[in-house]
């Protein structure tokens, strides 16, 4: 008794199939490969688009919580005066300068005038 459900193959129109499919492979290789790649793009474009909102909302993030952070500190007034004090009396000094002779390294003090009598 034969099988009713296999199906009697003409070797003429095997041969046929044969010639009309022998690049079948070739196209299903390429197939895939286009599948694979339509794939990654999604899948690139998926993680770019992710990076970018997530970053962009953890910067906006950072920047609320520095501004939530931000204020005038107070000043002590007493360290201020100190400071300027020593500012003062650093740059006030008398300076050093050398004189114009070649031969001898003397250094005479400039006295300080004051600015009353160098407009006169």
């Amino acid at each position: 008794m034969q099988n009713p459900f296999k199906r009697k193959v003409n070797k003429h129109s095997a041969l046929l199939q044969a010639a009309e499919y022998r690049h079948f492979m070739t196209l299903r290789l390429i197939n895939i490969l286009m599948m694979a790649m339509f794939a990654l793009l999604i899948f690139g474009g998926g993680i770019f688009m992710y990076q970018r909102i997530y970053n962009t909302i953890g910067q906006i993030q950072v920047i609320t919580i520095l501004r939530s952070q931000l204020g005038a500190k107070v000043i002590d007034f007493t360290n201020l005066e100190a400071i300027e004090a020593g500012y003062a009396q650093k740059y006030s000094e008398n300076t050093l300068t050398p004189t114009r002779d070649p031969f001898h390294s003397v250094i005479a003090i400039v006295e300080e005038v004051p600015v009353e009598t160098l407009v006169e």
